[in-house]
């Protein structure tokens, strides 16, 4: 006799071969891809201190580097998390849940940084903008300057008192 196929209890589809070791994917990451994923998020937390440490990365974007280090930290210890993103997602394996996040990560990490060059555009020809009038405002304040000193100097002397022939002069006398 044949079921209704709503009453029939869903078939688990293998993810491909059990990885060495008869681990399943419930089980967890491998020792050796845990290990090297904590390692690599650790080096990653301590590169953003240190590069923060020297002056090379603002705070301010070292949150967002911390916050990521810190996040495959937890990935990686706590495989139910990222099964349970894989399966939110809709990814067969575990790997491709990360390389989605992490394209979702740099995307975003893409746009902050194109806001923010959109910003130091504006904000830099603003500034050459302002520049450019202070410095027209300063040759204007120079000449204004200069009209009047030379034209006190030439009262000054007079018409009597005219330079005379000079060292090259055409007059022999």
């Amino acid at each position: 006799m044949l079921q209704d196929p709503a009453q029939q209890a869903p078939t688990q589809v293998p993810i491909g071969p059990p990885p060495p070791g008869g681990l399943t994917l419930s089980d967890g990451l491998p020792g050796h891809q845990q290990w090297v994923a904590l390692a690599l998020a650790s080096l990653m937390l301590i590169a953003v201190v240190e590069l923060v440490r020297k002056r090379k990365l603002r705070e301010e974007y070292s949150l967002i580097w911390i916050g990521t280090a810190l996040i495959l930290m937890v990935l990686a210890w706590q495989y139910p998390l990222l099964d349970h993103f894989r399966r939110l997602i809709g990814a067969v394996e575990p790997t491709s849940a990360l390389f989605f996040g992490a394209l979702v990560f740099l995307m975003l990490v893409a746009l902050q940084f194109s806001v923010r060059l959109s910003k130091l555009t504006w904000r830099n020809r603003m500034l050459s903008q302002r520049v450019a009038l202070l410095d027209r405002e300063l040759q204007e304040l120079r000449e204004q300057t200069a009209r009047p000193a030379a034209a006190e100097g030439a009262e000054s002397r007079g018409p009597a008192e005219s330079p005379g022939p000079g060292p090259h002069s055409d007059d022999p006398s």
